[in-house]
């Protein structure tokens, strides 16, 4: 929620440079890669931090809790930032 409330804002606060530039003529992917650029990079960074933790921690887990190992596959965390 508080990345999509700063997304919001940005975005509400940043309307009229948009319109702006598609007025003169910017495709909607130059627009839209303008208004994503920022917040990729942040969700980026969070995906190579949370994921090699969160491999750790579910392997600690399914050990802790299940007493044999099982092995995780890294698909799940790919398919999760895709």
């Amino acid at each position: 929620m508080g990345l999509y409330g700063l997304v919001a804002y940005n975005l509400t606060r940043r309307l009229k440079e948009f319109s702006v530039r598609k007025v003169f003529g910017a495709s909607m992917f130059s627009i839209f890669r303008l208004m994503n650029n920022d917040y990729l990079w942040i969700v980026l960074i969070a995906f190579a931090v949370g994921a090699p933790l969160g491999f750790l921690l579910m392997n600690m887990m399914l050990f802790a809790c299940l007493s044999l190992s099982i092995p995780l596959s890294t698909w799940p965390f790919l398919v999760t930032i895709g």
